[in-house]
């Protein structure tokens, strides 16, 4: 393609919300799954963006969870492969960038979740002990650690009784129980406690 480049806010004054959303989760996807040799030059080219844009949309298809986990592994690993290839000591930098990018990520899904949706997700990890965490974030197109922060969540900011708090605890030693998921449930239990009494403080 020929002409001047499209910038990123260019890009999105061409399309709807959902024809940029779906643009980044497709660039992001095709540059995750090609061949190493096919790098930032290359789809800059093709999609006649800039370099700028394009790894913009690479950062907006992982913070707005357009694309899966294994995706982000897949870009993340083909960028350190690109930039090693040019910069001494770069994959330092782009594991950085990429830590950033899923924090972003997991805030954003956090972020969405109303305390009706953290309390439905609560009761279905309790309530269902033979499916995995990896299956219950799958299920609900988010990821591990946003997953466990939303239980974390239902669980001190007493959005589910104590029955399924229990429950909770009860699956994940059943799972693991090691003193460290011992005194994490410990510690969780105390926070819990703790905002409640606050809550009814006469003070408060």
């Amino acid at each position: 393609m020929s002409g001047k480049k499209r910038t990123y806010t260019e890009l999105k004054k061409q399309m709807t919300v959902e024809q940029f959303e779906l643009f980044c989760k497709k660039l992001a996807t095709r540059y995750a799954n090609s061949e190493k040799q096919f790098s930032c030059s290359y789809f800059v080219k093709t999609e006649n963006i800039t370099k700028s844009c394009f790894y913009r949309i690479l950062g907006e298809a992982i913070i707005r969870n357009l694309v899966s986990e294994e995706i982000v592994r897949k870009m993340e690993e083909k960028s350190l492969f690109n930039q090693k290839q040019h910069v001494q000591k770069a994959g330092i930098t782009t594991l950085k960038h990429y830590g950033e990018l899923r924090i972003k990520r997991d805030e954003k899904i956090i972020s969405q979740y109303t305390e009706e949706d953290i309390k439905k997700l609560a009761e279905d990890f309790a309530q269902n002990p033979e499916e995995t965490k990896e299956e219950i974030a799958k299920k609900y197109g988010i990821t591990r650690t946003a997953l466990q922060r939303l239980l974390n969540k239902a669980f001190v900011g007493n959005i589910v009784d104590d029955d399924i708090c229990k429950a909770m605890e009860k699956r994940s030693l059943e799972k693991n129980p090691s003193e460290t998921i011992k005194y994490r449930f410990k510690l969780l239990w105390e926070a819990r406690l703790a905002l409640r009494k606050q809550e009814h403080s006469p003070n408060k």
